[in-house]
């Protein structure tokens, strides 16, 4: 008989290990009915240092079959409230069946073999990885592949995820940039081995069950300026905009003077980029669907050309409109995101560190927000600086100022 993989979620603020492993083992045996879970996916604070790595190794003496690995964020989302600078852990265990989660790990020794681009060379290794840990040729169109990249690891992250694409086909992606403490290199491990800077993952087969798994995404802002064209660009640096310098357009939608200082505002602007429009699209009227266009921060300056750089390649054609951070839409676009999945036994909540009290003035407002709109639903979340999933056409992409929801197991 088909076997049903159950999900839980737990989580603990205790600052002993010995502690926060009996709480964790106590709430998933109890939405088991007693039993031990096959495996599970153990989240901490960056806080918490190497306590989620502990908390895993107690687990595993209580468990020995089970197959744990863990990492850890600047913030997490748990329980109604969000945890960020102090101690935290969240556990996402399942039970066996056929479509039971695999967790994985990629060394950041392999993300960059010597003589290969970095981007494919971690592609090739996570998804070896995958292929190893799953003894499948290729993943299919309804499996979901989580990913946790240590935030400042090697290589561009939307360069080594197109090439990952490109390697596993069609697979449905969803993810967040992972934190260590201070900073640094997040304290991965699996099993009872750490590997500090690795990326985390975990597959779960056939999550949609035939179809295409469904991920959310919300962003979290409002267009500041008409959609323009860049007529001249140098890589990842814009250096005119219908016919201007960028920083031109920037002074006026932000109603600054010739001599105003453009830089304090920019770790608040985001650029929307859309493809390369057709001749018909040039006009005022030009408005991509959301799911058409990605945004990113822009990161630099030139104060004496007025060009500006964002993360991310742009070409001559492409279409460009400033954006700002607005809370009202942020909340209306994330109820809107909510009420379109489908009922799950536990949802991922994988959000921008930016859409917190600087957004709302309210730090746990978003995950509250989720928590109560899906009262079916055990979530749990992360804060980040980006994450992983659909941008324009459907494609995974990095993602800046969003929330990523993903749904995990059927409705019990």
């Amino acid at each position: 008989d088909w076997a049903m993989t159950a999900f839980s979620i737990g989580f603990s603020t205790a600052l002993s290990a010995e502690t926060a492993a009996a709480e964790l083992a106590h709430g998933v045996l109890e939405a088991f009915g007693g039993e031990a879970p096959a495996g599970g996916l153990l989240w901490a604070t960056a806080a918490a240092g190497m306590d989620g790595f502990r908390i895993g190794h107690r687990l595993l003496e209580r468990w020995p079959d089970a197959v744990l690995a863990g990492t850890s964020f600047e913030g997490l989302l748990l329980g109604g409230r969000a945890y960020r600078g102090e101690p935290a852990v969240g556990l996402i265990s399942w039970t066996s069946g056929d479509r039971a989660p695999s967790p994985f790990l990629v060394e950041s020794e392999l993300f960059a073999p010597a003589g290969r681009h970095p981007g494919e060379g971690l592609a090739e290794s996570v998804a070896r990885a995958i292929l190893e840990e799953t003894g499948r040729e290729g993943l299919a169109d309804d499996d979901l592949l989580l990913l946790f990249p240590d935030a400042h690891g090697p290589g561009d992250a939307e360069i080594w995820l197109r090439a990952l694409i490109a390697r596993l086909g069609g697979t449905a992606v969803a993810g967040a940039a992972a934190s260590g403490p201070g900073g640094g290199a997040c304290p991965s491990w699996i099993f009872d081995e750490r590997h500090p800077g690795a990326l985390v993952g975990l597959l779960l087969p056939g999550a949609g069950g035939g179809g295409r798994p469904p991920i959310g995404s919300s962003g979290a802002s409002r267009r500041a300026s008409p959609w323009l064209q860049i007529d001249r660009c140098r890589g990842r640096w814009i250096d005119l905009l219908d016919g201007e310098p960028p920083a031109d357009w920037i002074r006026r939608q932000l109603g600054l003077l010739p001599t105003d200082p453009i830089e304090p505002h920019l770790d608040r602007l985001l650029a929307r980029l859309s493809a390369a429009p057709s001749d018909d699209e040039r006009s005022a009227s030009f408005e991509p669907d959301p799911r058409d266009y990605g945004e990113r921060f822009v990161v630099g300056l030139d104060a004496h050309s007025g060009a500006i750089s964002l993360p991310v390649e742009t070409r001559r054609g492409q279409r460009l409109a400033f954006a700002l951070p607005d809370a009202a839409q942020a909340r209306d676009r994330l109820r809107e995101t909510l009420q379109g999945l489908p009922d799950s036994r536990a949802l991922l909540q994988l959000a921008c560190r930016s859409r917190d009290e600087s957004l709302h003035g309210d730090l746990d407002l978003e995950h509250a927000l989720v928590s109560s709109e899906v009262s079916t639903a055990a979530t749990i979340g992360t804060l980040g600086p980006f994450q992983l999933g659909p941008g324009p056409g459907g494609v995974p992409s990095v993602l800046v100022h969003a929330t990523v929801l993903v749904p995990l197991g059927d409705q019990p």
